[in-house]
C-alpha cells in the first residue's frame, strides 16, 4: 500500500493564499475588508438600539430615539415573537398530524393472516432444505458456494406462494401504500 505523501495531497486539495505562510498585506486587506463588511452590518442596529436601551449617553453623540422608531421596534418585537410562536405551534400540529396518518395507513397496508404466515415461512424453509441442505448444516457452514443451478430467480418465491394458494395480496409497493 503507497503512502500518500503531503505534496500529493496539498496538489488535491484547494489552497487559500490567506493561510499560507507570508502574503501579510492580502492577509492585512481581506482582514479590513472582513471587519468593514462586519461593521455595515452590525451600525444599524446599534444605531436604532442604542438610544433606546441609554437614552443619556446617546444625546452625547446626538442620537435620539423618535417616537415613532420606539412604536415600530415594539410592534416588530411583538409581531416577530408572534409569528415565530404561531410557526412553532403549526408546525408541531402538521407533524403530529401527519405522523399519525402515516402510522394509520402503516398499520392498515401491512396486516396479514398468521396461518398464510406460517405456511409461506414453511414453504421457505422446505425449499431451502431441498435447495442448500437442512438447517443446521446451512447456519454450522462457514462458506458455502451456491452453482448455478441453485440460484433463484426473481419470481421464484412469489410464484410459491402462488402454487401453494398463500399469494402475496400487496399489489402496491409499500411506499405507494403509504403515500397514496
Amino acid at each position: 500500500m503507497k503512502k500518500v505523501t503531503r505534496e500529493e495531497v496539498a496538489s488535491i486539495l484547494v489552497k487559500d493564499k490567506y493561510f499560507s505562510k507570508g502574503n501579510y498585506w492580502l492577509k492585512i486587506w481581506q482582514t479590513l475588508v472582513a471587519l468593514l463588511g462586519w461593521m455595515i452590518v452590525v451600525l444599524p442596529f446599534i444605531w436604532v438600539f442604542f438610544p433606546l436601551t441609554r437614552p443619556e449617553r446617546a444625546k452625547d453623540f446626538s442620537l435620539y430615539a423618535f417616537l415613532s422608531e420606539k412604536k415600530m421596534l415594539y410592534f416588530l418585537n411583538g409581531f416577530f415573537v408572534l409569528i415565530f410562536f404561531s410557526f412553532l405551534i403549526t408546525s408541531f400540529v402538521l407533524t403530529r398530524w401527519n405522523n399519525r396518518n402515516l402510522y394509520k395507513k402503516v398499520n392498515k397496508s401491512f396486516e396479514y393472516e398468521d396461518e398464510e404466515l406460517e405456511k409461506r415461512q414453511e414453504l421457505l424453509e422446505e425449499m431451502y432444505t431441498e435447495r442448500f441442505g437442512t438447517k443446521e448444516e446451512r447456519e454450522t457452514v462457514r462458506f458455502y458456494s451456491v452453482s448455478a443451478e441453485q440460484n433463484l430467480d426473481t419470481t421464484f418465491i412469489a410464484d410459491l406462494y402462488k402454487e401453494n394458494g398463500v399469494e402475496l395480496k400487496l399489489s402496491q409497493s409499500p411506499i405507494q401504500v403509504i403515500y397514496s
